[in-house]
């Protein structure tokens, strides 16, 4: 078995999974390889791959091997692969719980035009809204979609522009599709708009670690990647004893919510 994940966090969170498979599974271990490349230059046999494949140029490249492969990435092609990814729907609606938990009943999605994850997110939050009868408003993220400054986007998105920076508007809150996409959103308003980005609550999905320039920890939902990596490392062993390949993604639920400093609840 083969287990090839590259260096970011969320990839070493998969491979984490797949290393206590490996260890509670004599006769199953594997090699772990960082880069296609590494894989590439290794002349040893390749029984199965396990890895995340966001592309279809990754997926072309692995199935030139000619032997099972296991997914771990729900960006697109987890219906076209056997896959094991994060239940989605859920990690959506978990944010959304807690939001309405908090009192906001002004909730804006902020979305990845082109992921199955992002789409499945806003599904899951929207049924959380839709229970409460609060609206949902959805957005593209800017600079994904469009050329809009983050400036532009913040007065766009919620149609605030100068009572916004008087600090005239009510709470409201903003669910990104990834922690990623909020810090980095909110690096770039904040010289702009200050201590009054607070007046808004803001949200993210993976729970990762904040990078070094961040004011605050985002409050979040942390997926259960480990999971996912233990599932799909025992997938791809299944799948070489020669088990039929599942007709749909494998997904993990047991995220859970890790509260953070940008949601407060809201008071009066």
């Amino acid at each position: 078995m083969v287990a090839l994940f590259g260096h970011t966090s969320l990839e070493q969170h998969f491979l984490e999974g797949v290393r206590r498979f490996w260890a509670e599974n004599p006769g199953a271990e594997g090699t772990i390889y960082r880069t296609i490349e590494e894989l590439e230059g290794d002349t040893a046999p390749v029984g199965g791959i396990v890895s995340y494949i966001p592309s279809e140029q990754k997926l072309e490249a692995l199935r030139s091997h000619g032997c099972p492969l296991v997914n771990t990435s729900n960006r697109f092609l987890a219906g076209k692969l056997p896959s094991v990814v994060v239940d989605d729907e859920e990690v959506g609606r978990l944010a959304g719980e807690h939001l309405l938990e908090r009192g906001y009943r002004s909730i804006h999605f902020v979305a990845h035009p082109n992921a199955d994850f992002s789409r499945q997110r806003e599904s899951g939050l929207r049924s959380a809204c839709e229970a409460a009868d609060v609206p949902l408003e959805v957005h593209d993220f800017p600079g994904l979609a469009t050329h809009m400054e983050p400036t532009e986007f913040i007065e766009s998105l919620f149609g605030l522009g100068e009572a916004f920076l008087r600090g005239e508007v009510s709470r409201r809150a903003i669910v990104f599709y990834a922690d990623s996409a909020a810090y980095s959103f909110l690096a770039a308003a904040t010289p702009r708009f200050g201590v009054r980005l607070m007046q808004l609550a803001f949200m993210g999905v993976d729970a990762m670690e904040p990078p070094d320039s961040a004011m605050f920890r985002l409050s979040s939902v942390r997926p259960d990647f480990f999971a996912v990596g233990f599932e799909a490392a025992s997938l791809i062993r299944r799948l070489q004893q020669g088990a039929t390949p599942p007709g749909e993604a494998i997904r993990i639920r047991n995220a859970h919510l890790v509260a953070g400093e940008t949601t407060p609840p809201v008071e009066g």
